[in-house]
């Protein structure tokens, strides 16, 4: 059986959660959207690759902001780096949208 979407949603992303609600901490490195975003995880990171070096950004979803670690005032907004990081990112994520929304 492969690893396609509609696997990690039906099996992986439950038992994801389920660990979750028992107090479990999961470590994940994914760009699969419904697991970086369905689950809501608690804490992201983020890393960033520019000139050579490395940056390391944490946050997560309910605060909508990645603090990078080594310079509490480099923030970026969780919402626009999911977007343009997961797979498909914002043209795939606004497409759904409309197909769901108009019920096809």
């Amino acid at each position: 059986m492969g690893m396609g979407n509609s696997y990690i949603d039906s099996i992986i992303r439950p038992q994801i959660i389920n660990l979750s609600k028992r107090h479990k901490i999961i470590v994940v490195a994914t760009h699969n959207a419904n697991i970086a975003v369905r689950t809501r995880p608690y804490q992201s990171i983020y890393r960033v690759h520019k000139n050579g070096q490395y940056s390391t950004y944490v946050g997560n979803p309910f605060i909508d902001e990645l603090k990078n670690i080594d310079d509490i005032n480099d923030t970026k907004n969780w919402t626009e780096e999911s977007m343009h990081t997961l797979e498909g990112g914002k043209e795939a994520f606004y497409e759904r949208k409309v197909i769901y929304e108009s019920g096809n």
